[in-house]
């Protein structure tokens, strides 16, 4: 065991706790080190993350959107694909386009008068999460 405290008084305490269980214990300033010896057959591994729960890491991606007025369009830019596998571009529950690969664009066009709201999905495997929102109006 390797415990690091704030000042080197708590240190004392570390040392008091520890002597009765360990074997070794020396305390360099703030830095404390605590070893002992067992039989491999004794020994049980704990995986500390799976006794508190983990779940699966939602899927990642960076997107930059830009409204252009003139043109009456949407482009959506994949920026980064990070954990992703894909990004869909969604609206009104329907995918409208899909990016792949970093740095490919997709334009979405619309009528003098449209507004809406598009929302971006990074997916990987069956994992999906919402990355962007954005809205609007021409």
């Amino acid at each position: 065991m390797i415990t690091v405290a704030a000042d080197s008084d708590r240190m004392e305490s570390f040392e008091q706790r520890t002597n009765a269980q360990f074997d070794d214990v020396t305390v360099d300033g703030i830095v404390g080190e605590a070893t002992r010896t067992m039989p491999t057959a004794e020994y049980e591994y704990r995986d500390l993350f799976a006794e508190r729960g983990s779940e699966p890491s939602q899927p990642r991606a960076g997107v930059g959107i830009d409204v252009h007025s003139a043109s009456h369009t949407v482009s959506v830019t994949l920026i980064s694909s990070d954990t992703a596998d894909r990004v869909e571009i969604r609206e009104d529950g329907e995918v409208r386009g899909e990016l792949i690969e970093v740095g490919q664009t997709a334009t979405l066009e619309y009528d003098a008068g449209a507004l809406g709201t598009i929302t971006v999905v990074a997916i990987s495997g069956t994992e999906a999460a919402v990355i962007a929102i954005k809205s609007y109006a021409f």
